[in-house]
């Protein structure tokens, strides 16, 4: 979205190990609509907030989804997560506040391939 890191800096192409040359990426795009372009047309918005009342495992991830990840000083805006279909937590035992962005990421796209892998296992 606007105003996000450089998707081609260094750092960043190194940490995708070159994938993100193998993906549709869409860049400088105003969030909000976007959002709204995703729900319009049924695919649910999971905003990853601190505020999140379900886990990543109470969300069916089998069908179309999209995940609304901050980064790790400010998060996503209120005003954003509140335009999702879903806000969710990664819940975390201890005392630990949050995770990095990209962990948070990876524990959620994880859990889309576990469900979609089972999904088409069990048929």
């Amino acid at each position: 979205s606007k105003g996000c890191t450089d998707l081609y800096s260094p750092k960043t192409v190194r940490s995708t190990m070159g994938s993100l040359f193998h993906l549709p990426i869409y860049t400088n795009e105003d969030i909000t609509e976007l959002i709204k372009k995703l729900n319009d047309h049924n695919i649910t918005t999971i905003a990853a907030h601190l505020s999140g009342n379900i886990t990543p495992y109470q969300i069916d991830m089998k069908k179309g989804i999209a995940v609304v990840i901050g980064n790790e000083a400010n998060g996503i805006s209120d005003k954003t997560a509140s335009i999702c279909t879903k806000t969710m937590k990664i819940p975390m035992p201890g005392k630990a506040e949050s995770l990095n962005a990209g962990i948070a990421a990876g524990i959620i796209i994880y859990e889309a391939v576990r469900q979609r892998y089972e999904k088409d296992q069990l048929g």
